[in-house]
């Protein structure tokens, strides 16, 4: 099965790892509007930054 998520920060990533963990078969497409994806962490900062 594909699946696309949108959104590539901590949930995005989370979401992604616990759907290939039940079913390694799938394939999963992560679509962010930033060019690097990261954790919730680092975009808090990133968007304080203006780097959103």
């Amino acid at each position: 099965m594909k699946i696309v998520i949108i959104g590539g920060s901590h949930a995005g990533m989370m979401a992604a790892d616990e759907i290939l963990r039940c079913d390694p078969d799938n394939e999963v497409e992560i679509y962010d509007r930033n060019k690097v994806s990261s954790f919730a962490a680092e975009d808090i900062s990133a968007y304080i930054r203006g780097g959103r």
